[in-house]
């Protein structure tokens, strides 16, 4: 075995070690492909659920998810990621109040589609954690209180709390994803990460998002 899955029927905090989880778990899958048990831990997922999924080092010969759980193996690090359920129409409509701005479509879609990645370490190495609709209001405004607003919203952030993916509400749709660091103000202090919203969804569920810092590709939106 070398993938274990955690369902939980409401959302927590951080996961914690294995052994805490596989006892506080409202159901376990396991096996040895980590696509296979991904799509049956996402297909299985209840509103306001969340799914934690655990890689288990290659030379620990682990047969059972009760082994995995009792043994030494039961470390923090051997989480990677979770996904959870999308949210609810209501919440989205909710934030836009709060914001006091619509959020793109294709953003929409992707927070309320049954399941989507909820945050933890991709494949390419890189931590991003995206944003349910209230941490979208909440890291937003916090960050636009002491800088002007220019239709930005903060829909997911790195590792070090320091950096932030944003998308443009003015352009909509065709708004590119764009990255803000800390100190930053406007529009010429990101530099684009992906062309599209439906680029960055793709390479987010292939966990293949990697940050970019060129500087030359500094975003000038269209007025």
């Amino acid at each position: 075995m070398k993938w274990i899955a955690a369902l939980q029927e409401q959302s927590g905090g951080v996961p914690g070690v294995l052994s805490e989880v596989v006892a506080t778990a409202d159901s376990l899958i396991g096996g040895d492909r980590e696509r296979e048990v991904l799509a049956e831990a996402r297909s299985r997922l209840t509103p306001g659920g969340m799914c934690s999924m655990y890689q288990l080092p290659p030379d620990g010969h682990v047969e059972s998810i009760e082994q995995a759980a009792a043994s030494a193996l039961s470390a923090p690090k051997l989480h990677r990621y979770s996904y959870r359920s999308g949210s609810a129409n209501s919440d989205v409509d909710d934030a836009e109040e709060r914001l006091g701005v619509k959020l793109p479509p294709l953003w929409r879609r992707y927070l309320t589609s049954p399941s989507l990645f909820s945050a933890g370490w991709l494949a390419s190495g890189e931590f991003v954690a995206i944003y349910p609709p209230k941490d979208i209001v909440d890291v937003t405004n916090a960050y636009y209180e002491w800088v002007p607003r220019n239709g930005a919203v903060m829909v997911a952030g790195g590792a070090g709390g320091s950096e932030w993916l944003q998308l443009d509400t003015v352009a909509g749709d065709d708004s590119p994803v764009v990255l803000l660091s800390s100190g930053g103000q406007g529009w010429e202090d990101t530099i684009i990460q992906t062309d599209s919203i439906d680029e960055f969804v793709s390479l987010i569920e292939a966990h293949r998002f990697q940050f970019a810092f060129d500087d030359r590709m500094h975003y000038e939106p269209r007025r």
